[in-house]
């Protein structure tokens, strides 16, 4: 057994140094090899960089095996890592730098010209990423669980991004859980990593879970469904974590019931609602059920986790050890099990509050210290269920549409490769259905209408249809439906 750890960049010197730890592009690191790399690299943040403790150091480089090194290097040095998305602009850069007041930001060198100036010291991340040999500091920064390691920011499709500081024990809780909850060996594991590591799904659930348990990384530049099961295939991979759309992907654009999956024990999908057409396809061909799991970056990101081999509509498992999830009203008051209401949770994992943003910290914690998820649902003795976003509820005529009812019913229709609801400006309803539709194969407007017809009430089936050749997506394959939504207000009324 792998000796616990109280603090997350012990979990790289807890493991066999001949073990291997990142496979990446052919490249392969032990947990020696990664080891060294990082208190080589910590060193140079302490002795050149003159790094303090607490001080925060931006990361902008892409998901690969430089941003593991990169982010214990920071945390072992005493900084905390601010993770950016890979695919943000210069000004989204600059925001969260001057926001978190960086000293210090690692730059790819394809990404120069993003260089913040308002940051005392630059690191451009080349692929070899070398610094002089760990000679071996006396004594290296002092830490406590409970100090924050990291802090992520949520997307910001409108207004600023949030920043999420999480602490180590926010962190190590998730990647205990997990671990758990999945069964995991330790010495035995191999994760497929594809999801960015600069969202806490993509670095806590899978990344940082692989490491705690001394297992094996195998790195995807970016995500192909072909690929993914080339590398299942492979490596025989025991674990996959991925988000819904990537499972669309999956049962859509591959054949699945060719392919040999005997060796992956869980294949997850957390961030949004799976659709059940897509999960029992999934099942149909593979034998497997999509584990599924429900949090979001506040929560690091896990609240809760079904028991393997468990699906059905609308649940999303139970709480973490730990964890307690209650269904609220408008005014904070808990429901009763099993009455609707906004779902919010409080426990190990679950951040003391936004960065620098004391505003919202008043609003997003009911007075008995609950986070409000933003996310609908009930509780039951047996678990969660998550019905959607408070917000992605569409009222036309007075009736509530929930657009994932609407999404799943489209979704079923063969020709639709991927679809987004949204709901836009009605003149007599106050709020009538679009829908946006990626096509799969040739279809019209009117087949996808009197589809819906057939399976969802009347005011529920899009009364407008948009193709289109793809729908914008975060990088961690999320649909956005805000920029959307943005997109549609901000076009002349016809």
């Amino acid at each position: 057994m792998l000796p616990d750890s109280q603090l997350l960049h012990d979990i790289i010197s807890n493991s066999d140094r001949n073990r291997v730890s990142i496979v990446d592009k052919g490249e392969t690191l032990t947990y020696g090899e990664l080891s060294g790399r990082i208190s080589a690299l910590a060193e140079y943040l302490i002795g050149e960089c003159k790094l303090s403790k607490g001080e925060r150091v931006a990361i902008f480089q892409k998901s690969d095996w430089r941003f593991v090194v990169a982010f214990y290097a920071i945390i072992k040095a005493g900084g905390i890592a601010v993770p950016v998305d890979y695919r943000s602009s210069q000004r989204e850069l600059e925001y969260i730098v001057e926001n978190t007041e960086a000293a210090l930001q690692f730059i790819d060198e394809e990404k120069k010209e993003c260089a913040s100036p308002y940051c005392r010291k630059t690191i451009f991340s080349n692929r070899k990423f070398d610094f002089p040999t760990a000679k071996g500091l006396s004594q290296w920064p002092s830490y406590d669980p409970d100090d924050p390691a990291v802090i992520f920011y949520t997307g910001g499709t409108t207004g600023f991004p949030k920043g999420v500081p999480l602490t180590h024990s926010n962190i190590l809780h998730v990647i205990r859980s997990l671990s758990s909850a999945w069964s995991l060996e330790k010495h035995s594991e191999t994760f497929v990593q594809f999801l960015p590591m600069t969202h806490s799904g993509g670095f806590n659930c899978s990344m940082n879970t692989c490491l705690y348990n001394g297992g094996k990384a195998v790195f995807m530049e970016k995500f192909d469904p072909e690929a993914l099961l080339d590398i299942i295939e492979e490596r025989k991979a025991t674990v996959v974590v991925g988000v819904p759309t990537v499972y669309s992907s999956l049962v859509k654009n591959t054949e699945l019931s060719g392919r040999d999956l005997s060796s992956v024990k869980v294949f997850f999908s957390s961030g949004a609602k799976m659709q059940e057409n897509i999960e029992n396809s999934f099942f149909l061909q593979t034998g497997k059920h999509i584990d599924i799991g429900w949090g979001l970056t506040e929560a690091s990101p896990q609240l809760t986790v079904a028991p393997l081999g468990t699906f059905r509509e609308n649940y999303v498992g139970k709480p973490l050890p730990g964890t307690e999830i209650v269904s609220v009203d408008e005014a904070g008051r808990i429901l009763p099990d099993g009455e609707q209401g906004m779902l919010a949770a409080r426990g190990p994992q679950v951040m003391s509050g936004y960065w620098k943003n004391g505003e919202k910290n008043l609003t997003v914690f009911t007075s008995g210290g609950y986070l409000i998820t933003g996310d609908s649902g009930y509780v039951n003795h047996d678990g969660v269920y998550l019905l959607g976003r408070t917000k992605d509820v569409i009222i036309s005529g007075g009736y509530k549409i929930w657009r994932a009812e609407v999404e799943n019913t489209l979704m079923e229709h063969e020709c639709v490769r991927e679809t987004a609801v949204i709901g836009v400006k009605d003149p007599i309803y106050g709020e009538t259905v679009k829908a946006f539709v990626v096509p799969k194969c040739s279809t019209t407007k009117d087949e996808i209408v009197q589809f819906c017809r057939g399976r969802i009430s009347a005011y529920k089936v899009p009364r407008i249809v948009e193709f289109r050749t793809e729908l914008p997506k975060s990088s961690l394959g999320k649909i956005l439906h805000k920029l959307l939504e943005s997109e549609e207000n901000a076009s002349p009324d016809p």
